[in-house]
Formats: structure tokens, C-alpha cells, sequence
């Protein structure tokens, strides 16, 4: 045989043993795939026959609009689904992100400091078919530990908002139960499960429903949303946006093989936030991250939640029964809080003369926010009263116009309240007659509100140097003498909005401006120091340079 000859068969019998070795590394593969999946699907399987749950997360977030913010959550909850009840504790710590390159998970490190800490209980009851009623109490809270009575939230609603109203339903973040039971069926549909021990790398299917119900109930939407988007971009995204957003979502299951049930798993949406700016319209290019672990500690150990650190089952019910409505925490907040609020100028008294520094705009932009949480989801228009003084455009503070200044002027109770001897002498005026004509207050086309000018007064004095009575628009139609009060009529929610980008001081006087509007036109406030602060002289409006 020739020696060609020989190299062509050598070269034959290569060819086909690299065949044979790939066709069995992919039927071993595939084997493999298979045998994995097998796995999560008897797991999962397992997993809907749970009847009770306790568990652990802890969730690091970065929310890189909101100033830079870093937070670590730890909530631990006890499960039971019949009857269905979710009880727990959460931990929320942050860290200013935007002065420390560092995570919370270097608390050590004194660049790392605790910015703000809030521990709360929660517990849900009801049935994840139709209902399920929140209580949460506020551990670090001013109001005390009495629990707050969120209500009832109807679950196929909320479960259709996430775009997934079939098993495995999960009632939100304190549901660990439900959000696992989901992970676990994203599991068993994958395309590429990969082994390591007993942790299961998965790559999640491309489906839309259920990547909308992990985003939402896993705590991705809280992200979208601080960002300014909404979640319906999300919802509503097309396949190849969706194929993508699937491809981004890291997450590893960890399998108790003994007992053929998961016993961790953690979700990763870091890459997500990193591709959804190229995917949406955002405002800014950096949404943050969102790293989330969770750990079980048992199954099937118990038939309802531990209530011995709340007294006892009886004690913990008839506490609930006791719970405040948010709208009753609210107002015992505005009761308690809500009053005018004389800032002190020593931050601007103490900066050198020439430009001032982005310490000090920035502390002066905190001030003229309109609005500032009271928190439980409660916000209310700021109690100094400062971005009143910017609702319109004046030479000096008698010339304001004193409707504009009042619109959103902050509902303070001694200052907005009124008897209802006080409301009788209201209607019969010739100033309320005028308006409204015979109408009740209740049948008023737009909210009305009253001020007792002695209360207007403080602020104003203390503001711009001023009295109510110095501003020559104060009684033309809107005072009411029957009652001493000031009427005016609010007919939308707002604020003024003054954004100090900019500004100067020299010889106690400080000229503020803002950054260029659409038109190109600039807010430029003067304020000038006297006895210790600083009193409002002008606010106008010119071209910027």
C-alpha cells in the first residue's frame, strides 16, 4: 500500500473518531441537560406540596439616582399556606454610595457609614386566590410599635398587573414562599441548566409573563421606578427586548438532594439594570443593582407562624385588632409633626463670600423641595414653606401675589382648620356668596381652604420681613372679616419648583440661580442677611447668559 494511501485512511479514521467523540460529548450533554432538569422538576414539584416555610433574604440594592444610595435588606419570614399567612421581620440599612466606592457588605470600613436604619414587623393573612390583608409595625418608629392596617390587596389583580395570573402566584416581596415556587418553575422551563455540586446555574426562559412576575415580586420594579420608569415599558417590551432582558438575569438554585426540595437561591439583576438604558428610554445611564439571596431553614415544621414575641396568639390578634388605618397613622403623623418650620441660615451665614460651594446649594435645594415624605408612603408639602416664595415672580415681597404664594401653602392644622361656627359664618359671607353662590363647601368644583393670617405671619416675618397685611392684594375679594381668615381655592396638586444650580454672596447679600429652563430663561433668587438669617428680597425670571 502506498504511503498516500496510508495517510488517507490515518486521516479517514481521525475524522471519524472526532465525529464519534463529539456526537457522544453532545448525547452526554444532553444527557446530562436532561438529568439536571429532572432534578429542579421533581424539586419543584415537591416545592407546591409545602405547606409551611421559613426562610431568610437579603437583598443588596444600589440605587444610583437617587444620590447614590446603597441598601441591604434581611427580612425573615415564617409561611403557612392553610391558612395562608406570612409573618416576618425586615431590616432595611443604607450607606451613601455616592461618597464611598465600597458596598454595605464592608460595614466595617468608617467610608462605609450607616446612613439611616429601619426595622419593621409585617404580617399578611388571606388567601392568595382572592385576598390578602398587610399589617406592618414600625419597630424604630416615632409612632411607637402599634401596628398599621395596610388592608386588604385584591392578589389576581395585582398578580395580572405583573402579567402572570396563574400558579405558582406569589403576593409580593414578604412572600419568599411564592417568589421561590416561581424561581423554580423559570427553572424547570430552562434551555441551559449547568451543574456545579448542587447549585443549578440557570439560564431563564424567555417568558414574558413570568420574567414580569419575578421583576415585580422580587423588588426589580422598586428600582425601575426610583429611575422614573414605568413598569408597563417593561410589561408591554417586544420578544427581542424580552430575549434579551431573559439573558441578563442571573440566577443559581441550590438543591437539597435528600430531601429533593430547594434549600437556596440567589437572583441577580445587575446586568439586567446595566442593559435596560440601552433596551428603554431612561433618564439616567446607571440604574444601580440588585443582588438577591435566600436560604431556607425548614419545611413542614409547623401549622401557623410563632406568635410568642408578640405575647401569644391571643395577645398578637387583639393587637391587630387595635391597628391604626394609615390614613389614622397620617393624621396622628400631621398632628404630632406638621407644623411651620423656621429654618436655620447657619450653613449660609458660615460660607465665604464669592461662589458658594455645592455643599451649600445643594443643603439650599433640600430646602426649596416642595414636597418631603412623612413616610408609609405618605408625602406632604414642605413645612418651611420656601418654595411658596417662588411661585411667582416679584421686586420685593409686598408685590407677590398673594393667591399664587397660598395655592399649595402647607395645610398646617392651626393655620387651615376652621369650627363649624366658623364655616356657617363662611357661607352666609358676601365673599363666599360671590363665588359660590348658595353651594356647600362639600359641592365646591375645586378644594377650598381658609388661613388665619395670624399664623401666615410668623413665616412670613421671619421669610421676608413682612406682614400679610403689607401685601396690598391681601383683601381684594378673598379676605373674609366675618371669620378673620384669608379664603383661597386649590384646583390641582403641585409646587413651585426652584432648583439653585448656581449662586454668589458678597456683603451678606446671595443671588440663587437656577439651571436654564426650555425656553432658556433662568430663576434668579436674592435673598440679603439680616439679624441671623436671611430674608427673600426678589425672585425673577431673565434670559440666560
Amino acid at each position: 500500500m502506498s504511503r498516500n494511501k496510508k495517510a488517507i485512511i490515518v486521516l479517514n479514521v481521525t475524522v471519524l473518531l472526532i465525529i464519534g467523540c463529539l456526537c457522544g460529548a453532545l448525547i452526554f450533554s444532553g444527557e446530562r441537560q436532561e438529568a439536571n432538569r429532572e432534578v429542579l422538576s421533581q424539586a419543584y414539584e415537591n416545592l407546591l406540596e409545602v405547606r409551611s416555610f421559613k426562610g431568610e433574604r437579603e437583598s443588596n440594592i444600589c440605587y444610583e439616582s437617587e444620590d447614590g444610595i446603597k441598601a441591604e435588606e434581611n427580612v425573615y419570614v415564617q409561611q403557612t399556606e392553610a391558612p395562608f399567612a406570612i409573618l416576618g421581620t425586615m431590616t432595611m440599612k443604607t450607606w451613601d454610595a455616592a461618597s464611598s466606592s465600597i458596598g454595605p457588605s464592608q460595614k466595617d470600613s468608617k467610608e462605609s457609614e450607616e446612613k439611616s436604619k429601619t426595622e419593621v414587623d409585617f404580617f399578611c393573612e388571606g388567601d392568595r386566590d382572592k385576598s390578602v390583608h398587610t399589617y406592618i409595625r414600625g419597630k424604630n418608629s416615632e409612632l411607637g410599635d402599634g401596628w398599621i392596617d395596610y388592608g386588604k390587596t385584591d392578589m389576581r389583580i395585582e398578580t395580572a398587573v405583573a402579567s402572570y395570573y396563574r400558579e405558582p402566584a406569589s403576593c409580593g416581596n414578604f412572600d419568599i414562599l411564592g417568589n421561590l415556587r416561581q424561581c423554580m418553575k423559570a427553572a424547570t422551563k430552562s434551555e441551559s441548566i449547568k451543574r456545579k455540586a448542587n447549585e443549578y446555574s440557570v439560564a431563564i426562559p424567555n417568558d414574558r409573563d413570568l420574567i414580569c412576575a419575578i421583576a415585580v415580586n422580587q423588588g426589580l420594579q422598586n428600582i425601575l421606578a426610583s429611575n422614573g420608569m414605568d413598569i408597563n415599558d417593561f410589561l408591554l417590551a417586544d420578544e427581542s427586548k424580552m430575549s434579551e432582558i431573559a439573558k441578563s438575569i442571573g440566577l443559581v438554585i441550590e438543591i437539597d438532594e435528600e430531601a429533593m426540595l430547594p434549600s437556596a437561591y440567589k437572583l441577580d439583576f445587575t446586568k439586567t439594570l446595566e442593559l435596560i438604558p440601552k433596551l428603554f428610554e431612561t433618564e439616567f445611564d446607571n440604574l444601580g443593582s440588585l443582588a438577591i439571596s435566600v436560604s431556607v431553614k425548614n419545611y413542614n415544621n409547623f401549622t401557623e407562624p410563632d406568635y410568642t414575641a408578640y405575647g401569644g396568639a391571643e395577645s398578637f390578634r387583639k393587637a391587630l385588632l387595635n391597628a391604626k388605618t394609615e390614613a389614622e397613622v397620617y393624621e396622628q403623623q400631621i398632628e404630632k409633626q406638621y407644623h411651620l418650620k423656621l429654618e436655620n441660615w447657619d450653613f449660609l451665614l458660615s460660607q465665604k463670600d464669592g461662589s458658594l460651594s455645592q455643599e451649600t446649594l445643594d443643603r439650599l435645594a433640600e430646602m426649596f423641595e416642595p414636597e418631603i415624605s412623612m413616610g408609609n408612603s405618605a408625602s406632604v408639602f414642605n413645612p418651611n414653606t420656601l418654595f411658596c416664595y417662588v411661585s411667582g415672580e416679584y421686586d420685593r415681597p409686598e408685590a407677590m401675589d398673594l393667591e399664587q404664594f397660598l395655592r399649595y401653602y402647607p395645610a398646617f392644622p392651626e393655620c387651615c382648620s376652621w369650627t363649624e361656627a366658623e364655616e356657617k359664618k363662611l357661607l352666609d359671607s358676601s365673599v363666599w356668596k360671590q363665588i359660590f353662590g348658595d353651594m356647600k363647601i362639600i359641592d365646591t368644583p375645586t378644594p377650598v381652604r381658609l388661613f388665619d393670617p395670624r399664623e401666615l405671619n410668623k413665616g412670613l416675618e421671619y421669610y421676608a420681613g413682612i406682614h400679610i397685611q403689607d401685601i396690598p392684594t391681601w383683601q381684594e375679594g378673598r379676605y373674609v372679616p366675618e371669620i378673620d381668615r384669608y379664603l383661597n381655592i386649590t384646583s390641582d396638586a403641585g409646587g413651585a419648583i426652584f432648583v439653585p444650580t448656581a449662586g454668589s454672596k458678597e456683603n451678606g447679600k446671595v443671588v440663587l440661580r437656577s439651571a436654564p429652563d426650555g425656553e432658556g430663561s433662568v430663576s434668579v433668587l436674592t435673598l440679603k442677611e439680616k439679624d441671623g438669617r436671611y430674608l427673600i428680597l426678589s425672585h425673577r425670571s431673565e434670559k440666560a447668559e
